[in-house]
């Protein structure tokens, strides 16, 4: 799985909520041997933004690098008894800017979305 610390991730979509933000990512590999490099997608879900990382308001076409994150499937139900999720929760603590889309034009390099994906595809990130 590419959803871990210092994974290099896309935003592909954003969600706005009063106290966190939810958004679609995207992370990709780089396929070993290959020459030109192309890469795989390794990750792509929605994930939650919480503290820092909600405060730094993330935005569609953004490019970052995840610092803090966290992957859990339990909760607590109304009396208290730990449960679980068949789908995991990702959360983003806090992450680093990287560039944004409008660098990303700037440089030669166009995002992409998910429509745009196959299994195996050369990804400007």
């Amino acid at each position: 799985m590419g959803f871990k610390t210092d994974a290099i991730a896309y935003i592909n979509s954003v969600e706005e909520h009063e106290y966190f933000t939810r958004a679609q990512i995207l992370i990709s590999k780089k396929i070993k041997d290959s020459n030109p490099a192309r890469y795989s997608l390794s990750f792509s879900g929605r994930v939650n933004f919480y503290g820092n990382a909600f405060k730094q308001r993330p935005l569609k076409g953004q490019k970052i690098r995840l610092k803090e994150v966290d992957v859990t499937n339990a909760y607590l139900d109304r009396d208290g008894n730990q449960c679980y999720n068949k789908v995991p929760n990702f959360a983003v603590y806090s992450y680093e800017l990287l560039q944004t889309r409008q660098e990303q034009a700037q440089d030669g390099n166009i995002a992409i979305s998910l429509d745009d994906l196959s299994p195996v595809d050369d990804m400007p990130f």
